[in-house]
């Protein structure tokens, strides 16, 4: 069957130089998205900003739109707008809202000291106002806003608070992740106030979902509200090029048409960024 990478983007990529070992570092990543057709990818980290990492690759790929920005997890200072700012001053394009640092994320991992986890809201449940800064500076320099690995519920009022704001550029990170799955009720919401829906092949891999959950998701939100990605980069894991397209397969497999996959892959991930 397979599917034609040609055009396409993967925005949750794990790279090195890391703090852990990463299947591939930048170059490595750079050479095989070219070598696929690949029109760019992001480079995450969960502890360092990587916007210039980024600029480095599009020096050396000129072909390829590689894009970088900030995990607001602690090595960064937490939901720190001051951080944001930096970031974007460096050409990032991209914020996650805490991820290994998420107070959601931490409880759910059993973390024993989960309850010291970051969150976006504060003790009367409402966004907080470091969030509520973080959100202007991503509308000033017109950022896209992941959700992290906030709780479901968590993620829905930042979203919220982001389209009172006028944020243009929001999406619920990896909706595959179990702390951060929602209802297509909440999915919907969310779309309502324009946010995008992430699913990513490496919760398939690890069990955390099932291809059926993510095409029954798809096709209730619509593909036009859905890009897809990989999170891949782990040490026992496929190379992400080799995982997107295996997932676009399992995709296939189940119904989904390629001009639903150009949609998701080609189409809106473009859209998100620009």
């Amino acid at each position: 069957m397979g599917y034609d990478l040609t055009g396409s983007f993967d925005l949750h990529i794990h790279t090195g130089p890391d703090v852990i070992p990463r299947k591939l570092d930048d170059l490595e990543m750079a050479r095989q998205a070219a070598d696929a057709g690949m029109r760019g990818f992001a480079v995450k980290s969960h502890v360092f900003p990587t916007p210039g990492r980024a600029a480095i690759l599009r020096a050396l790929y000129p072909e390829l739109d590689v894009v970088g920005g900030i995990a607001l997890n602690r090595e960064v200072g937490g939901i720190h707008a001051d951080a944001v700012e930096a970031a974007a001053k460096m050409g990032a394009r991209m914020l996650w809202f805490p991820t290994m640092d998420a107070k959601a994320y931490r409880k759910e991992r059993n973390d024993p000291n989960w309850a010291a986890g970051l969150t976006a809201l504060d003790e009367d449940g409402n966004v907080s106002e470091e969030a509520l800064q973080v959100l202007e500076v991503a509308k000033r320099y017109d950022l896209v806003v992941g959700t992290g690995h906030l709780g479901g519920e968590e993620a829905i009022r930042l979203v919220e608070a982001g389209h009172k704001l006028g944020l243009k550029r929001m999406c619920l990170t990896h909706v595959t992740l179990p702390v951060c799955q929602m209802s297509v009720e909440q999915l919907n919401r969310c779309v309502a106030w324009g946010a995008m829906s992430e699913y990513s092949y490496c919760h398939l891999l690890s069990g955390k979902c099932s291809i059926e959950y993510v095409v029954e998701q798809i096709r209730a939100i619509g593909a036009e509200h859905v890009y897809l990605s990989t999170d891949l980069g782990q040490k026992n894991n496929p190379y992400p090029v080799e995982g997107l397209l295996t997932f676009c397969t399992l995709l296939q497999e189940h119904g989904i048409t390629d001009s639903e996959l150009d949609r998701m892959l080609k189409i809106n991930p473009h859209t998100l960024l620009y």
